[in-house]
């Protein structure tokens, strides 16, 4: 049986050995449960590689990439317009534009067959022919067509109602000239017009005003009765300075761009109308 002392010796011996950490004598440290790592998350955690992608994915990306600077690239650059698209560009800012023009007119031969003066606004036109016989006048407004003479001779002028508001004028009434000024112009703004159109970059006639031109050789379907065939030359805001046709060639020499007044749309005399032809 152990006494006191003893009992405190022994209880210092069995501390001593609980300290020195032998066997048995001290309990053992508890530890968290270890964490299960996937082999493929443990790999990348190591530094290995991933798998790349594979040759036919690689090709298919860098086309992808070609095609996107391809078009990113062609964003920036326009295809030249086309001549009709030019000379249709230019015939529908003629239509609006507000001038008066004389134009020399030549034969087939050179020789000088008169002069024209051209008188437009957006919704008006006159145009006096001058030859050695007289005057020959036509007047467009939106109450319709007038045509006049003036005879070089001193004999009174005359003016008749020819066309009423929109109509075109009996072939007698309506000289070709008046279309070219006219009708020309609306058929070549026209997007559907049938024409054939052609860039004549060396075919401008020589023009006394000092413009900068294009020239187109336009052909006509027979149907077309509007326009005639030839080479048309226009400034860029649509004013003729120049047409080559087969029976002649008509070219600018003067220019105003200046809205005419309106009393130059007024008939030298009082119209009559046009007698009627029907039975």
């Amino acid at each position: 049986m152990l006494n006191g002392t003893d009992g405190d010796a022994a209880a210092d011996r069995t501390a001593k050995r609980q300290d020195t950490g032998e066997p048995g004598t001290a309990p053992r440290p508890t530890y968290p449960e270890p964490v299960h790592r996937s082999p493929r998350l443990s790999s990348r955690r190591r530094g290995s590689a991933r798998p790349g992608p594979t040759r036919s994915r690689r090709l298919l990306v860098a086309a992808g990439a070609a095609a996107l600077v391809l078009a990113v690239a062609g964003c920036g650059e326009d295809s030249p317009p086309s001549a009709s698209d030019e000379i249709q560009e230019r015939a529908q800012a003629g239509l609006l534009a507000s001038y008066s023009g004389t134009y020399a007119i030549t034969d087939t031969k050179g020789g000088d067959s008169g002069r024209v003066s051209v008188w437009r606004t957006p919704t008006t036109l006159r145009l006096d022919v001058r030859t050695d016989k007289g005057i020959s006048t036509s007047i467009t407004t939106p109450q319709g067509t007038v045509a006049c003479q003036v005879p070089s001779t001193g004999k009174k002028p005359t003016c008749l109602e020819v066309a009423a508001a929109g109509a075109t004028p009996p072939p007698l009434f309506d000289p070709v000239l008046r279309k070219v000024f006219g009708d020309a112009l609306r058929v070549l703004g026209d997007d559907d017009n049938g024409l054939i159109v052609e860039a004549q970059p060396s075919a401008s006639p020589t023009s006394a005003v000092s413009e900068a031109t294009s020239c187109f050789k336009v052909t006509a379907p027979s149907t077309q009765q509007k326009i005639a065939s030839g080479t048309y030359c226009l400034t860029a805001d649509g004013i003729p300075t120049g047409m080559n046709f087969a029976s002649g060639t008509v070219t600018l020499t003067v220019l105003t761009r200046a809205a005419p007044e309106a009393s130059v749309f007024e008939p030298t005399t009082s119209p009559t109308p046009l007698p009627s032809t029907s039975s």
